[in-house]
Order: structure tokens, then sequence, then C-alpha cells
């Protein structure tokens, strides 16, 4: 009998399974097969069914991984994963191969053929998984490696152990296999009992739902075929109808309810239908009831935030510290309902031990081996092997706690060893000649004073001598069972494992598996003899599904984002979402005959992890990337499922700001901001500087804010490659570079970056004054000072009158102020050559063209140069809109200038819509996020409505530069 239970939460899986535990009529001590993802998934739901099943108990319950239950479930299959056996055949057959490319490829060296047998081995025991006609799919070379050892030898692809048939009465219990390939549920479904229990994100039927790739990929297959444009557009309307997440998110799942389909199945589902007036819980309901975002906009919360963490780990890992400290003491949460979550927690856990020590946390789902005293010791060792040692070698495998006590040190040996190796780095350590300087000739002071005696010199001496002799032992061939003595001898020799600690007993392990596996493979008929070097690879295998701190039950959860690590939390955190880690994309290799539908697979898996990540949150779901590159601050984007998300929400991102992760919304005066602006220009004579201007320009609701409302908004300055520079070549046009690399000196990075960075300086220095040759442009400082009667050139540059217009009848304008990059040839441009980067300057450019007589505008990045139109008619529009601005903050900031400009209004509206959701600027903007925590900024649509006519005359010059979409202008 088979049984499917659906529900949106794992939670109320896991009841149901209790439930199935204590009405299938068995005894209490009756075997149970309960099969999840994989080994840290095991707890939580051991945990899950204690607290529920009160009668029966769980004494009967095996939980298994997959892998693990189908080799105790299947009398027949394979004791082993069968990895060690592949690789080993390989490595024997690859001798063999008579490919002359082959042959001619692994002749340079045996490296090359350990290294191709492990990454064959890797692809053949995933082909069994993905492809059942996988013979017919392979040409060639491998073809032929694939049949001599699969068919013609007696080793087994998962294809071929499993869906064989079988007959067992216990009762299989499946849960939460979403992301199992076929030829698992195959062999799974032919037992007589079993019961599946999925995750499921809506109640309504969703598997005929396509995503955005899958829907272009039917228009052109029926496009091909002759199909009308109108029915082709009646399907797609029809497919769109869907929420995106579903549709975008839930390949991977929608595949599994495929399997399933062919089978019978008694269904049983259980959607909770709660009502939370949140945007997570009305997100979740949305999904769960089908229904797409609606049109009415909600207030933000903090259910969903997202987070900015510069160029750090360790700043974001420590703002993630604050933000469970704040849930913990203003919400009441315990440290057991948090989960963390991260693409890949390898590279946060040492981030985590430090910033952590004092709050209770564990880790699972990592790499292990890399904490492990005994591998990190075994691995040095290993690389002894060459003839000549170096100090620095011996002193890393010496200082190895695990070897130092398996060779029984005492502290005092120990530290007399240290200091002469460290008085030795990079020196070459021979036996004799230790021999001669530290006993025959002139005995080293640190040995007389620490050692007691020659003859402890000698010992330590002879222990050298006796690793060299064990080490030459590794050079010779041997049969695999001998390897598997000789190594367990070894280590017992040299290495004192701890097994108190999760991570040297997980490695040991491993090891003794490795062992018993090689004399598995000898036994089913294997007599060759094998170098040490495959049997080191194998070694040197990563071992995954450690878990540090497992004991601690009322911890933080860390994990990474894999199946099995994602379980029901009242906050969930997911950190390091940007747009190069998550989601994952998996390396091609020619060798790959499934590379194509891999890279789909891990993409499509992790979308369906976010999508069951976004169910298990049930009260906050908080993301957090870096969102500036670590090695020069260039912007990084938050990944794209990121953006997806916020898209769907029907209200702004809550933006949690690192900088300030305590409290950023201080108190401020309430007040509403105006949408039209006053178009009545005022009157008299009065004086407007080019700073007032140039703040304008750079950021107009910073201007508004300061200029009306008299409010300062710390914007923190965050340094980084890019910033310094760029100050640096301003600073060349006008003295040496000598001169401003000295200036600049403390800020420039230590080591070979601030060597890279004076390379890169100079270089592009170097391009830029030859540029200026070439236009004849000297640069110099440009001065209007009010008490100027005449222009003049001092020795601080030019200085001349402040410039009059008149606007109207009863209004006139002088504008004074300095800039710093004038030419009598007109204005010399340093930022970039686009209508964001001239705006930022505009006022600058049309004084220093106005002041020259040169409508020309010089952009050395670029090396282009454009001509002004009219620039005195240009700087009174732009002294308009300076008024304008007075009465009402502008929507016209730098990254939406060309959207603005030069665009369709749905275009803005939609960059408007994504940047509240935390999406596409450059840098970080706190008064952009001030706005957005006081709920000040107006609807998109009739805010560009009042500013259209007046924008779109205030910078017809600019506009008029960047002619390319003037047309599709919304304004």
């Amino acid at each position: 009998m088979r049984k499917l239970f659906l529900s949106h939460r794992l939670d109320i899986l896991a009841s149901q399974l209790s439930e199935q535990i204590a009405t299938d009529g068995l005894k209490p001590l009756t075997r149970r097969t309960i099969l999840v993802p994989d080994a840290s998934f095991k707890q939580w739901l051991l945990l899950s069914l204690a607290s529920k099943e009160r009668e029966k108990g769980i004494a009967g319950c095996k939980i298994y991984t997959v892998r693990e239950g189908l080799r105790a479930l299947l009398p027949l299959s394979r004791p082993s994963d069968g990895f060690t056996e592949i690789f080993c055949a390989l490595f024997l057959e690859l001798a063999r191969c008579t490919d002359p490319k082959i042959t001619t490829y692994l002749s340079q060296s045996e490296k090359r053929r350990v290294d191709l047998s492990d990454r064959l081995a890797h692809l053949f025991s995933r082909y069994g998984e993905w492809d059942q006609n996988l013979f017919s799919n392979v040409s060639g070379w491998q073809r032929e490696l694939l049949e001599k050892l699969f068919i013609q030898g007696n080793l087994q692809l998962p294809i071929q152990t499993l869906g064989q048939e079988v007959f067992s009465l216990h009762p299989i219990h499946c849960f939460g296999l979403d992301l199992l390939p076929s030829v698992y549920w195959e062999t799974l479904l032919s037992f007589p009992s079993v019961s599946v229990y999925l995750f499921s994100p809506c109640q309504q039927y969703w598997g005929d739902l396509c995503s955005d790739r899958e829907r272009r990929g039917l228009d052109r297959f029926w496009k091909e075929r002759g199909a009308s444009e109108l029915k082709r557009e009646e399907l797609d309307a029809y497919l769109s109808e869907a929420p995106s997440l579903l549709a975008n998110w839930g390949r991977a799942g929608r595949s599994a309810f495929k399997i399933l389909d062919r089978y019978d199945w008694e269904i049983n589902e259980a959607y909770l239908d709660e009502e939370r007036d949140t945007s997570l819980g009305r997100l979740q309901k949305r999904l769960l009831d089908f229904e797409p975002v609606g049109e009415t906009l909600f207030s933000p919360d903090s259910s969903v935030q997202l987070s900015k963490a510069g160029s750090s780990r360790l700043k974001e890992v420590e703002h993630l510290r604050l933000s469970i400290l704040k849930l913990i003491e203003e919400e009441g949460l315990h440290c057991s309902e948090i989960v963390v979550l991260a693409p890949d927690i390898q590279a946060y856990i040492p981030l985590i031990e430090f910033v952590f020590s004092n709050i209770p946390y564990r880790i699972g789902d990592f790499e292990i081996g890399r904490k492990s005293f005994f591998a990190q010791g075994m691995h040095r060792f290993f690389d002894l092997l060459g003839e000549d040692w170096r100090a620095d070698d011996l002193l890393a495998l010496f200082e190895n706690p695990s070897f130092c006590k398996g060779s029984k040190w005492n502290e005092k040996e120990l530290e007399a060893i240290r200091d002469f190796l460290m008085k030795q780095k990079g020196k070459q350590i021979r036996e004799e000649e230790l021999l001669e300087q530290y006993i025959y000739l002139f005995p080293h002071e640190t040995w007389k004073k620490e050692l007691s005696s020659t003859e402890e010199v000698e010992k330590w001496i002879g222990f050298l001598q006796e690793i060299r002799t064990d080490l030459s032992a590794f050079r010779k061939a041997r049969s695999l069972s001998l390897w598997a003595e000789w190594l367990s001898q070894w280590a017992i020799k040299y290495f004192l494992v701890n097994e108190l600690d999760e991570a040297d007993s997980a490695a040991m392990e491993f090891f003794n598996k490795i062992l018993w596996e090689l004399k598995q493979i000898e036994a089913k008929g294997c007599e060759e003899l094998f170098p040490f070097a495959p049997i080191r690879k194998l070694l040197s295998q990563p071992i995954f599904g450690g878990q540090i701190h497992s004991n601690h039950l009322h911890a933080i959860r860390f994990g990474s984002i894999r199946k099995g690590s994602i379980v029901p939390a009242k906050a969930l955190f997911l950190i390091g979402m940007d747009e190069m880690s998550f989601p994952r994309q998996r390396a091609i290799s020619s060798l790959d005959i499934l590379s194509k539908e891999a890279s789909i697979e891990i993409q499509d898996e992790d979308r369906y992890l976010l999508l069951h990540a976004l169910f298990a949150a049930r009260e906050f779901l908080h993301i957090s990337y870096c969102h500036l590159s670590p090695d020069e601050g260039k912007p990084v984007n938050p990944s794209c499922l990121v953006q997806e998300l916020t898209r769907s929400l029907d209200a702004p991102i809550s933006m949690n700001e690192i900088s300030k992760p305590t409290d950023f919304r201080f108190p401020a005066p309430l007040f509403s901001w105006p949408v039209s602006p006053e178009l009545n220009l005022p009157s008299g004579e009065l004086f407007v500087s080019l700073a007032d201007l140039t703040a304008l320009v750079k950021h107009p609701w910073s201007f508004y804010i300061q200029k009306k409302q008299g409010i300062y908004i710390e914007q923190p300055f965050e340094e980084s490659f890019s910033l310094l520079k760029a100050r640096l070549l301003r600073a060349s046009l006008k003295m040496p570079l000598e001169e401003a690399l000295l200036a600049y000196r403390d800020e420039l990075p230590r080591g070979i970056c601030g060597e890279a960075c004076k390379m890169d300086v100079d270089k592009e220095a170097k391009n830029w004054t030859k540029q200026l040759e070439e236009w004849q442009a000297e640069i110099s400082n440009l001065t209007l000072r009010s008490s100027c009667r005449k222009t003049r050139q001092t020795a601080k540059g030019w200085e001349m009158p402040p410039l009059e217009f008149a606007l109207n009848e009863t209004l006139r304008v002088k504008v004074t102020g300095s800039i710093q990059t004038f030419s009598p040839k007109g204005f010399v441009h340093t930022g970039a050559d686009t209508i964001a980067g001239l705006l930022r300057v505009w006022p600058e450019c049309l004084v220093a063209c106005i002041a020259s007589g040169s409508r020309e505008v010089h952009f050395l990045k670029s090396e282009r140069i454009r001509t002004l139109l009219n620039p005195e008619a240009a700087l009174q529009d732009l002294l308009k809109y300076y008024f304008f601005a007075l009465t009402a903050p502008s929507p016209l900031l730098a990254d939406w200038a060309d959207s603005l400009l030069r665009q369709n209004p749905g275009e803005w509206e939609k960059e408007f819509q994504d940047r509240m959701g935390g999406i596409g600027t450059s840098h970080d903007d706190p008064v952009f996020d001030w706005a957005l925590g006081r709920r000040c900024l107006p609807d998109p649509k009739s805010w560009a409505g009042y500013w259209s006519d007046p924008l779109k005359s205030c910078f017809a010059g600019l506009s008029a530069l960047y002619p390319t979409r003037s047309q599709n202008a919304l304004l």
C-alpha cells in the first residue's frame, strides 16, 4: 500500500509520520525504516518524533539516509557506495587504454592518471543516478571504459544495483525526499508498504506550471511549428497567471510529482490556513492559495528584511549576532527557534566560532575533515614524501597536536625542536649535517640549554631517520590489502586520535572506511599492485556531514542551504546571498556528458530549496549579503532569487542598515513630502552657490530635507580600492604622481595590494596626461567671487566675477563657487561618460564652459569630447530646477537619470519598485533608507507625472548630449 502525505510545513508532515507510526497496528519494537535526505536531518526528525510519540515510542524506528537505507534494505546491493571500487578499477584500466589521445595525455605524469581516475569515478557514479540509457549516450573512449568495467567486468552503477525486485514487509517511510533521482524512486516504490512525506507549497494543483525559461521555450517550439501569434499569446497568458515564485522556483518539485504520478496513491493533504498580517505571512498564504501578488501595497514590516554587509564576512556575522540578540530580547525567541543558513557554511565557520563564542550554537553539513588534527597531520606527513625536507614542512607536522601526542613528546622537547626549526626556516634538513653541527663540532646553544644530554639530540635525529625510513615504504607498490594493513599500523604509530572530538572521530571513521573498502576490493579478485598516489587521492576526499556541538540541542542551528538542512524555525537567517554565490553554478567539464542537464539541475535545486526556506520561516526571514567586492570595493547585487522575492512581496522590503544594527531610525519630526513642485519663481536678487547646485544634482532628497527640514543625515564613508584610486588620479592632474602618492601614503594598502594600486594609478595617470597634452588642456582651479571685478589668473588658478542671469522680470541670480577641473578648453570630466555620471557634475560643467567660452566637455575615461548646444541657457534651466526643488523633493536621483530622462514611464516605475526592495543602486544610500523607514516616498506614477514637464525643460541640454533614446523618454 502506498500513501502520499502533502503539506507546506515539515512539522505538520512530522506529525503525520508520528500518527502513522502510532496507528500502523505493529508492535512497539517492530522495525520501521525512515529515509531522510542527509545525516544532518536525522537529529531534527528524531526530536520531533520523540516529542509527539507518547504511546509506542520510537525504539523500533531506524532513520537512514537514502543510500544507507538502500544498503540495509537490499540484500544484494554492495556494502559500500562503490566510489572506491570504481576509482581503483579506472586507475588500472586507464593504464591499459589504447586511445592515442589518452595515452599521450597520461604519459606526462602519474598524477594525471590519478586525477583523471578521480574525475571519471565521480562522473560515472553520477551518470547512474541520472540516465538509465547511459551507454547509448556515451561514445569514444569513455564508452569503451564503461563497457569494459560495467558490462564485461563485475562493477555495478546505481542503475544496475537499484530497480531490482524486493520483498520486505517492513514499512518504509520516505521523509522530505523531494530532490531524489527517478532511479531511486523506482526502487523505493517497489516495496509493498511505502509512505512518502513531501513538501508541497500550494494546496491547488500546480504540476503544469512553467518557469519563465520554459515559457520562452514553449513559445519558440510552437512558433517553429507554425502556431499563430494569437494562440501563442493565449497560451502564454494562461501560463503567466500563476504566482511567479511557484512557477520559477518549483521546477524541481514538479519533477518529483511527475515521477510519483505514475503510481497509485492514497493521498493525504494537511495545509494549515493561517492568517498572519505580515509581508511574510501574506506571501506564504498567496502561494498556498495559488494567488498572484495583488495591487494593494502594504506598509513594510520586519518579517522580511534585507541587510547589506559591505565587503566583509566578519562584519556580516557580527551584524547577524546583533540581529539575533535583538530578536531574542524583543520577541522572546529561544536560540533553538533560530536557524542560520548560507550557500556554503564552510567559509563562515571560523567567524561563527569567533563571534558566537558566548552564544550556544551548533553547525552541521560541512567538510569536517579540515578541522581534524588527525586528518591535518596525516596530509602533512604525506607532504614529506619528497627527498628534501624543509624546516617549514617539518615544523607544520611536529606542531600538529595529533602527531605530537602520538609521538609522546613533552613540552620541553617540543619547545627545543620548535626553536631549532624556526631558526632553520627555508633550509633543507639533513640528519648527517645535524650530527656534525650539534654533536661532533660545536653544539648549538639551544640544545645545550634545553636538553640534558647529546643522547637526547641523537634520539631526536634518530626519530627523523625513522620517519624517513617509513616514508620510503610509501614509495613501494603494494596490493590493496597490504596498503590497508600498512596504513593502519602507520596511523597507530604516529598519531593519537581524540575520540571525543567530533572532527577527529569523523576523520578516523572515514580513514577506517577507506581501508576496509580496499580490503573488500581485493577480496573480490583485484590482486594488482598499486602505488601510493591513488591511495593518497582516496584519503584526500572531503569528509562531509560533519557537525560542531551536535549535542547542543537548545542552540542556534547553522548549516548550508542543502537538502535536509532547512527545518522549521521562527526566525530564519540567510547569509551570503549575493549574485555570485547563489544559486550555485556547477563547473562544466568536457568529460561530462550530462554537463548541461547537471547545470540546470543544481540551479533548479537551489530555487526549490529557497521555496522550502520561505515556508520554513514562521515569523521572520532575514537575508544578508556582501554588497561590495572584497578586493576592489565594486558593487555586488543580491542574488537574482532575492531580487525576485522582493518583487513578489506586497510591501517594500525592510532594509536593516548594517552599519548601525541596533537602531538606525533615529527620532525625527514626522512630515509628509509634497509631491508636486511649486513652479512660480521667487523675486529679488539672489546668490546661489555652486556647492548647493552640486548637492542638488547629486541627491535632491538630501538637498530638500537639509534646506527645508534642517535634517542632516550621517552618511558614513566606507573606504574602497576604487575610491582611493579615483582620489589619486584626480590629485595627479595638478601635481606629480609621486607627490600624490606621498600625500596619500597612509591610506594606501600595505604589501602587494599597495604596489598593485600604485602600478594601476601610474598607468592610468600617464594615459590621462597624454590625453590632456593632445587636447592642449591645462587643468587649474576656477573661482567665482562676488568681490572680484574682472577675470584674472593667480597662483591658485583663475578668478572671475559671479555669473549673472535674469530668470524673469523679477528674479536675478548670481552664481558663485569654485571648480577643480577647469580648463581654458572647457570642462574636463574625470567620471563616467554617461548621463548619470555627467549629471553629478552638471553645474560645474556648465559654469566651466561659460567661463572659458568653449562649449566642449572633455571626458578623460572615454577619451571623447562632447559639445554643448547652449551652456548659458542650460545653466538658467538648472537654476529654475534649483528653485523648484526647494518646494518639493525631485525624483531625479543620479541612478535613475537614464530611465527618467531617456526611457519610458514603465521602466522608471520598475526601477523605483526594485530600489524600494534594495535592488538597483551602485552604492549605499542612507538618505533613501531614512525616507523609506518613514514612509515618505510618494506613489511613483503621480510623482513622475507632476515632475514630467519641469524635468524635460530643465535638463534638455543634458539629454541632448545622449540622444540615443530621447524619443522614448519619459519626460
